[in-house]
C-alpha cells in the first residue's frame, strides 16, 4: 500500500512539480492517465475490507485533491473554487476507472484536456459576471 502511495501519488507529484508552472497540469494528466488503473481499482477494492488500507486510500485522496487544488490556485483560481473543482475532477478520474476500465490512456488524456477546457470556459464566464 505504501509503495502504491509513493509511486502513484508522491512520485507523480514530484515529476509534475519538475515542470514549469503552466505545463504542470498537462504533465500531471499525462502521468496519471498512464498509470496502471487496474492496480488503483484493486487497492480501492482491498480498502473496502481493511481499515489500514482505508486510511492510506483516504490520505492519498486528500493528497491528490489538495495537489490539484494548489495547481488551480497557482493558475489564479480562488482557493474555495479550486478545492471544489479539484474534487469534481478527481471524482471523474476515479469514477472513469470504474465505468470505463479498458479506456486507452490517450482517450483518458483527451477527456482530461476537455475537462480543463470546460473549467477554463466556466471560470472565464464566471469572472465576467
Amino acid at each position: 500500500m505504501l509503495a502504491w502511495k509513493q509511486r502513484h501519488t508522491l512520485d507523480i507529484a514530484e515529476q509534475t512539480l519538475a515542470e514549469k508552472g503552466d505545463l504542470r497540469a498537462r504533465k500531471l494528466s499525462d502521468l496519471a492517465n498512464r498509470l496502471d488503473h487496474r492496480l488503483e481499482q484493486a487497492v480501492r477494492q482491498f480498502a473496502q475490507s481493511d481499515l489500514r488500507a482505508q486510511e492510506i486510500v483516504r490520505d492519498v485522496d486528500d493528497l491528490r485533491t489538495g495537489f490539484v487544488a494548489r495547481l488551480y490556485e497557482a493558475g489564479g483560481m480562488e482557493p474555495a473554487l479550486a478545492a471544489d473543482v479539484a474534487k469534481i475532477e478527481y471524482a471523474a478520474f476515479v469514477g472513469s476507472q470504474i465505468v470505463w476500465p479498458d479506456m486507452p490512456a490517450d482517450e483518458r488524456v483527451a477527456l482530461d484536456r476537455r475537462f480543463a477546457q470546460l473549467v477554463a470556459m466556466a471560470t472565464e464566464t464566471g469572472s465576467r459576471k
